[in-house]
């Protein structure tokens, strides 16, 4: 099952309509939802996902795993980078470019 993420209400909209309801689906029992959620979060761009995203590096499944790395990768931000490339050198799959 996915790690649980607990999330404080946030203080734009862009965070309470898109973001906020994302993150809480790492908590969903399907691997599907989760991995779609991570997916998701990586197009918003968002970098208050970040460190939900660096507890969901922790997921059960490896896709989500996968799809969290890239997730961070989208973000961009430093400490998204960072997060995602000690990932890749603790187990999280690596999974060839399209």
């Amino acid at each position: 099952m996915g790690v649980m993420i607990t999330v404080s209400q946030g203080a734009n909209s862009l965070q309470d309509t898109e973001v906020l309801p994302l993150i809480k689906q790492f908590g969903d029992k399907h691997w599907i939802s989760r991995a779609e959620a991570a997916i998701s979060l990586g197009h918003i761009g968002d970098i208050v996902a970040v460190p939900a995203l660096r507890v969901s590096l922790q997921d059960t499944h490896s896709l989500v795993r996968y799809y969290v790395v890239e997730a961070l990768k989208q973000i961009g931000t430093p400490e998204a980078i960072k997060a995602a490339q000690a990932s890749q050198n603790h187990g999280c799959p690596k999974f060839p470019s399209k």
